[in-house]
């Protein structure tokens, strides 16, 4: 089967992203599109506005074959470790084609970016999708995984733009209609009609569950002392004091990382700190998963095409498949380093979203 990987976070699932699955299928007409999205805690920091589940849900309704998750000890990370992480399980796989979107919509203009080695401030502010595709090229040439690049022109609404373009919207923008009406009608329009349906019947990581984040967050720092603070991936140059004063006088999440940064750290390494503070990823476990490149496809949704290609990889992936966390890993192999992040990410989720721990625990929830 000819396969397409989508590296996602889908938070949450808008028109944007239905219009880069489709541009995939027209371009090279795969038989299945696999997508390796971020699970609960995503890319800059902080829970995602739904499960994992269901944005899962919502894209195979709009259009995706498989998706599996990417591990939180990549997820919660920088875009080189974000990459790496993706990569590692579309090699394992054994995928076709790594599709990407970019603001430059070239490839020849990335490669000419990487060869040249020079990203300017104003790239790093306006060009995310941009830093994110290089890090992929990057990645692919590193771990020898032999995957076509694609880069699909990003239309539309820019990555965190607050501006509504010929119907689009960023997921940012959306998110922030969400959690200041907490009303899907607002956002009408900006995400397909299957996304909508689903978002409408599910339980949204806004106002309250924030509020329960900011106090896990709070009680973490008062809890750790500065050097447990320090062995965070993302920790650097003091911060871990700067946190440990801001925390005593700060009523909001914001307030609490404005207060903590310099100059030199952006707002997203603060968020991702504090999420690997509460997810309890250290950089001792970043090192040990890079020696041993760990990784694994573990399977959130599919399509009948998807199951298809399910019992395909089962016989030829060289990564653990893995569809019941209890029958599909032995408690001893490697993986386990991550995959019990993963299920401890869910469970904290479920207390940010005050939702019975067991019954949305990932040793119950299935594909």
């Amino acid at each position: 089967m000819k396969t397409a990987g989508i590296v996602s976070e889908f938070n949450p699932f808008h028109n944007g992203h239905k219009y880069l699955i489709d541009s995939v299928r027209a371009q090279h007409s795969p038989d299945a599109v696999v997508c390796i999205m971020s699970g609960d805690f995503v890319q800059r920091g902080g829970p995602a506005v739904l499960s994992k589940w269901d944005r899962a849900a919502m894209a195979v309704a709009c259009g995706a074959d498989l998706v599996v998750e990417l591990p939180a000890v990549y997820a919660v990370s920088g875009a080189s470790q974000f990459a790496k992480g993706a990569v590692r399980i579309m090699k394992g796989l054994g995928l076709d084609i790594i599709a990407f979107g970019s603001e430059s919509g070239s490839l020849i203009e990335l490669e000419a970016k990487l060869h040249d080695g020079e990203l300017t401030p104003m790239d790093i502010k306006n060009r995310p999708n941009d830093i994110l595709a290089l890090e992929y090229i990057k990645q692919n040439a590193a771990q020898n995984a032999g995957l076509q690049e694609y880069t699909v022109l990003r239309v539309g609404a820019g990555h965190d733009s607050g501006k509504i373009v010929q119907n689009s919207a960023s997921a940012s923008f959306i998110r922030k209609m969400l959690s200041e009406s907490g009303k899907s009608a607002e956002i009408d329009g900006f995400m397909p009609s299957e996304a909508l349906d689903i978002l409408r019947s599910s339980c949204l990581c806004i106002k309250e569950a924030e509020a329960r984040w900011f106090d896990l967050i709070r009680w973490a720092l008062l809890d750790k002392c500065p050097e447990e603070i320090s062995a965070l991936p993302a920790a650097y140059g003091g911060i871990e004091y700067r946190l440990k004063e801001a925390v005593l006088k700060a009523s909001s999440l914001d307030e609490l990382i404005l207060s903590a940064k310099a100059k030199r750290y952006a707002y997203a390494g603060l968020s991702r700190l504090v999420t690997q503070l509460i997810l309890g990823i250290s950089r001792e476990t970043v090192l040990q998963a890079d020696e041993a490149c760990l990784a694994y496809a573990r399977v959130l949704a599919f399509s009948r095409a998807g199951s298809a290609l399910l019992k395909e990889k089962r016989k030829s992936a060289s990564i653990p498949v893995i569809t019941n966390i209890g029958k599909n890993l032995e408690a001893g192999a490697p993986q386990r380093l991550l995959l019990d992040i993963d299920t401890k990410a869910a469970d904290i989720y479920s207390i940010l979203l005050n939702q019975s721990i067991y019954q949305n625990s990932d040793y119950v929830r299935h594909p």
